[in-house]
Order: C-alpha cells, then structure tokens, then sequence
C-alpha cells in the first residue's frame, strides 16, 4: 500500500462511509443527512473534511441535487461492502453469544419457495424452534441485486443475463416444467393431451417479458410456428393471476409445483385445474445463489445446508422413480411426457 492510500485508510472513518452510501442512496445532502439523523450543516461539514481526507470531489452539484463522482462512486461501493460485513458481523455474534438460531433473509422464485424453503423450515423448526425465516417471492432480476447489496443471504433463482457470474456462487437445483392453469369449467378442461396450438385463441395471463417463464412460452410458440397469443394480464402475482383465471376464460402458465399446490389446495381445488398439455414445456434450471466468498450467518447456513440436503433427496427420489418406470415395458428413458 502507498503512503498515500495508508493515510486515506488511516484517516476514513464509518461516519464518512455511512454518509458516502447515504448521498449514493438520496441524491442530495439534505435526504443524506435526514437518513443520518443529523443536521445539513453537519453532514456538509463531513462531506468536506471527507474531499479533504481523499484529494478529490465526492459528489458533484447539479440543478436537482448531487450525484457521486469517480472517487465518490469508487468508495460508495466500498462502504457497501464494508457495512454490509460490519452488520453481518454483529448478527453472527450474537446469534453465537445467544446459542441459537436467529434470522435468516431468502429470496426466491416460486416455485423452489414452495418446494425447497417451506419443507426446509418445516424440518429445522424442530431442533431450532426459535429461526424465523423472511422469505422474499419474486423474480430474479429483483432479488439478485438485492442479494448483492446484503438484503438478502441467499437466493434461489437465476443471475440474470446482465449481471456479471463472477460475482455470485451458484449451485444448480434443478430444471422447472410449464403447466398450464385454467377455471375448472374452462372449455379445455379435462380434455387429453390438449395441443398448444388450441390454446392461442384464448386470453392469456403471463409474467413480465423477459423472465424465464415468459420467455419458456414466447419460445414454446415460436418453435411451433404459433402467433403468439393474446395477453391480457401482465403480473409476477399469484393471486391476481388466479382471480383473472377465475373469472375468465384466461390461461396462467406455472411452474409445476405451483400448479400441483394451487390445483390441490382444498378450497381452491373446485375453481382452478391443470391442463393435459401435449407438449412439454421447460424453463432453464435455478440455483441456490450466494454473493462470491461471500460467509454465511450461522443461521443462514443452517438454512443453506438444509435446503441442500432437500435438493439431492428430491434427486435421489427422482432417480428411483425413473428407474422404477424403466422396469416397465415400453418406457425407454427420460422423463415421460
């Protein structure tokens, strides 16, 4: 290290870095400083003994307030790093002064929040009675970067294409298959092998475009020479999906484990059903995702641990049902359809 950058070191203290990330969060110093609870003066006094300490403007002024400079923004980043570990740091203590489990963050898509973090909990909350677990459902492209800004400790999903791979372990789960979900009185329900293309005329409910569902469809028709259908409801809710299905003639694609939920849960059962869809439909494989070098919080390694466990048991119990179905005739590998 310089002697220049050893002074710099030497010389920052958190106040300065909480103020940096403030202005990088806000935009003006005002909104800085209330963030802070302290006073303006207070927090352009810090600011200026902080451009002091580096040689170098931390923020620029502009006609709607400030936004950071090269150096504010190198350092912004680096205050983001540091507190998020200073504050990871202090859960970790006292969740091992305490000798129990604490808190733990998740994010993740719907279906593996259905398959993987509700039987996770369920088994742990026996041994650790006292672990809550925050679960945040969503899409990835929301729940990634909040991985990375250590909202979040892990996430299952998928790093979106912009956001560098480098910046994350990943550990692969496991592929997703399409169902459809439609009224239980809808004209195609309880129809065999229902062909996609008999589908088009109808209303469709679809996530955003871009996301992997959304994109698993718009493929599915393309590769079939099919217009793509009429979209009437763009929405990542499960709900507001299923109250435009029930109301309508709409169809809902899911994942396979939100359809079996929502299809099987009594009370909701007699209004919603599956189609028999001919052709299968796959969306690419989620993961659990971690921030690269990134120490887990006892608790959200307990967490972490456990939901592995679940992913190779589910393997394992897909292995032996694709060889109990190779032990009869005509079935010659694969998944059957």
């Amino acid at each position: 290290m310089s002697d220049a950058a050893d002074r710099i070191a030497r010389r920052l203290k958190l106040p300065h870095l909480r103020l940096t990330l403030a202005l990088a969060n806000t935009g003006q110093i005002s909104a800085a400083a209330r963030a802070l609870n302290m006073s303006q003066p207070a927090a352009s006094r810090m600011l200026a003994e902080m451009e002091r300490i580096l040689g170098a403007p931390v923020c620029l002024r502009g006609p709607k307030g400030v936004h950071l400079s090269e150096t504010g923004g190198a350092l912004a980043e680096r205050a983001r790093r540091i507190l998020t570990e200073l504050s990871e740091a202090g859960r970790d203590v006292v969740e091992i002064s305490a000798g129990m489990a604490g808190t733990v963050y998740i994010g993740a898509v719907t279906a593996p929040a259905i398959n993987l973090v509700v039987p996770a909990l369920q088994r742990l909350k026996a041994e650790h009675p006292t672990l809550e677990a925050n679960v945040e459902v969503g899409t990835s492209d929301v729940l990634v970067p909040r991985l990375l800004e250590g909202q979040l400790d892990f996430v299952i999903g998928r790093v979106p294409g912009h956001m560098d791979l480098a910046s994350f372990d990943v550990r692969p789960v496991q592929g997703e298959m399409v169902r459809l979900l439609v009224r239980h009185d809808h004209p195609l329900a309880g129809e065999r092998r229902v062909a996609l293309a008999a589908l088009t005329d109808f209303e469709w409910v679809m996530q955003p475009p871009g996301t992997p569902l959304r994109r698993a469809m718009d493929y599915s028709f393309a590769i079939h020479g099919l217009p793509l259908p009429r979209v009437s409801l763009v929405s990542t809710s499960i709900l507001l999906s299923l109250s435009m299905v029930r109301r309508s003639d709409a169809v809902v694609p899911v994942s396979d484990e939100t359809g079996a939920l929502l299809a099987g849960t009594p009370g909701l059962s007699p209004a919603v059903t599956l189609l028999d869809l001919a052709e299968r439909i796959d969306v690419s494989p989620y993961a659990m995702i971690t921030r690269a070098g990134r120490h887990l919080s006892p608790t959200a390694s307990l967490f972490y641990e456990e939901i592995g466990r679940l992913i190779d048991d589910q393997a394992e119990g897909r292995v032996a049902a694709r060889q109990g179905l190779a032990g009869h005739s005509g079935w010659q590998g694969g998944y059957p359809e």
